[in-house]
């Protein structure tokens, strides 16, 4: 077997790109003149889009980071921690192509926001594997950050409420003016080292992926 190539990595590094751009703008905003024409052009609800455009690059690079890694999995591509197993009447494939066939099972795409599905869908091919472990200890949270996702892509009104239970289950705030607001808003926890939502979010997925790839 072969080792893992760098996803978790490459997943940080993109995700760390979408982050920049939402900081530095918002930079660019706080430290404009009042009279300037960045004040005049973008305003609050310009940057709350912005948020919510760089959340839906982050969640759907999560997203095909978890496929991929999937993948690679059932390819025989091993972790320092995991050596591949397939599940009971399933078996490994000798190439990323043929494995993706196979995940594919005829579908032209799959869906991975959903982190119960993503863990009973790593159960149907690989026994024990860390995207099963590792999703199982986030879930709860993961449930919530893709509840955020679904509102900025939505607005009907099943999507409102699940995103206000999941505003104030991740943030402790009801945040009702919508995701965007969230995302740009702070953690307060720490006074000394106040970050926005979008970050906290986008770390904590990091870790997550850098933890299936350990």
């Amino acid at each position: 077997m072969t080792r893992m190539p760098s996803l978790a990595d490459d997943f940080v590094k993109s995700s760390s790109a979408s982050l920049q751009l939402a900081g530095s703008t918002e930079t660019l905003w706080l430290t404009a003149p009042k009279t300037s024409q960045v004040k005049k052009t973008l305003g609050q609800g310009s940057l709350e889009a912005l948020y919510e455009s760089a959340y839906l690059r982050v969640f759907g690079a999560w997203e095909n980071f978890l496929e991929e890694v999937v993948i690679r999995l059932m390819a025989g591509r091993q972790t320092p921690s995991y050596k591949p197993t397939a599940a009971p009447g399933k078996r490994m494939h000798n190439t990323v192509s043929g494995a993706r066939v196979a995940l594919y099972n005829g579908s032209n795409y799959l869906l991975w926001h959903d982190p119960g599905r993503a863990i009973k869908r790593a159960q149907m091919h690989l026994t024990g594997s860390p995207v099963e472990t590792v999703l199982q200890g986030a879930q709860t949270r993961l449930g919530h950050f893709a509840a955020i996702r679904h509102r900025v892509a939505h607005s009907s009104d099943d999507a409102q409420q699940k995103y206000l239970v999941a505003a104030l289950a991740v943030t402790g705030q009801s945040f009702g003016g919508g995701p965007g607001q969230l995302l740009r808003g702070h953690d307060i926890s720490d006074p000394l080292n106040m970050k926005s939502w979008i970050h906290v979010l986008t770390v904590e997925m990091q870790g997550l992926a850098l933890h299936i790839c350990t």
